[in-house]
């Protein structure tokens, strides 16, 4: 099926090779009507600075729990802990919250006196709140929000684990970004060595 590519030819505004071939090589740019500019590609990437700065946040919170004492360790445990429990407790309230709602508006679908030739939409209407409450209202497991208290060396140990792990996925992802990168500027300079730039493509 045609896809627009094709436009200009289809219209007898443009039958170039170069015209076509930079319409189509657009493709290859996610979001961009036309190829951009080598200018441009350079710009880029310091633009997307969101891995960059997850990247130096990363790294600080690493330092500060290397300098951190196991005293000041247990207090953010215990402040976790306490934050956690809230955080249960508001979960548990907004579901059965939730499950009345949604309980209170199947019974006003149970007692309607449909047409007979609604009762498929009745069963529909019933089916539907019965998935969400499900869904929605499920018992919530304290083990989720409510871990079992550990010794400063364990919460050390998992936590330094965690940012070093964090760290390395961050810094492959952004050396792929780097090679993705260097392959669109290889990509356009080797096409304009190719076949000239339209003027407007």
């Amino acid at each position: 099926m045609p896809t627009g590519l094709t436009n200009d030819i289809y219209e007898g505004k443009d039958e170039s090779l170069e015209g076509f071939v930079w319409k189509c090589a657009a493709q290859c740019f996610h979001d961009c009507r036309e190829v951009p500019s080598i200018e441009d590609l350079e710009h880029e990437f310091g633009m997307d600075s969101y891995y960059l700065e997850s990247l130096a946040e990363k790294k600080a919170e690493l330092d500060k729990l290397d300098s951190m004492t196991d005293a000041q360790i247990e207090e953010d445990e215990r402040r976790a802990a306490g934050e956690g429990r809230k955080l249960y407790e508001k979960t548990i309230q907004k579901r059965r919250e939730l499950r009345d709602r949604y309980m209170r508006v199947r019974a006003k679908v149970e007692a309607w006196e449909q047409a007979k030739i609604h009762e498929g939409l009745k069963s529909l209407c019933l089916r539907q709140i019965d998935e969400c409450v499900q869904h929605d209202c499920m018992d919530v497991e304290p083990a989720w929000y409510l871990p079992e208290p550990r010794p400063v060396h364990d919460v050390r140990k998992a936590r330094r684990e965690y940012l070093v792990e964090s760290i390395r996925e961050t810094e492959k992802t952004i050396a792929e970004m780097k090679e993705r990168h260097r392959e669109k500027i290889e990509f356009v300079r080797a096409l304009e060595k190719s076949l000239p730039r339209p003027k407007r493509v």
